[in-house]
């Protein structure tokens, strides 16, 4: 919010860095969802047993450190719409900001459409991937003035939340309704790449 927190974001990354994994609010959100009934007891209790002992990966990886930068804010955004490519499929959630707070990943309010929003980012997706070369990639959109602006991009995402999807569109926007399999979708791309 100001130059100082810059200033003191930027002492710390370049220094002891930060953990790769929150302790603290993954617990509060997991407790969120909990009392929401969004995840079993056994989920709240396993979030429990993390502000005790890290997650394997967390020890795994370590800090985020030796890197940092900045990106504009984005304000009025109660929703991302997160498209997926996997080669000439892409598929799409809405997911819906928690309450008091601007970030939607990981909220777990999700809404399964394939409306002209979703459309439309699918569209700049297939741009983009072509663009990079990728087979797979997950990204997130939110909007400003109407127009649609990607915020982050992964090639990880979280597969069984997707399975719920209506359909996909194909590399020409045209909607197919089909069941929306990811992994499937990835080893058939691989394998059929092998033949080639």
């Amino acid at each position: 919010r100001t130059p100082q927190d810059a200033l003191s974001l930027a002492r710390r990354m370049f220094g002891s860095g930060i953990s790769c994994f929150d302790q603290w609010s993954y617990f509060k959100d997991t407790l969120r969802k909990w009392r929401k009934r969004m995840v079993p007891t056994a989920k709240l209790a396993n979030a429990f047993a993390h502000l005790l002992v890290k997650p394997g990966f967390a020890r795994m990886f370590g800090s985020e450190k030796g890197y940092l930068y900045f990106q504009d804010f984005v304000p009025k955004n109660s929703y991302d719409i997160r498209i997926i490519v996997i080669g000439e499929r892409a598929i799409a959630i809405k997911r819906y900001c928690r309450a008091n707070d601007f970030r939607a990943s990981g909220s777990g309010i999700i809404e399964y459409t394939n409306g002209s929003e979703e459309r439309r980012c699918a569209e700049i997706a297939f741009e983009t991937v072509k663009k990079m070369r990728t087979q797979s990639c997950a990204f997130d959109f939110v909007f400003r003035d109407g127009e649609p602006l990607i915020v982050e991009l992964s090639y990880a995402f979280t597969e069984k939340a997707y399975r719920k999807c209506l359909g996909y569109w194909d590399g020409a926007l045209q909607w197919h309704n089909a069941a929306v399999e990811p992994a499937v979708w990835m080893l058939e791309d691989l394998l059929a790449r092998q033949k080639m």
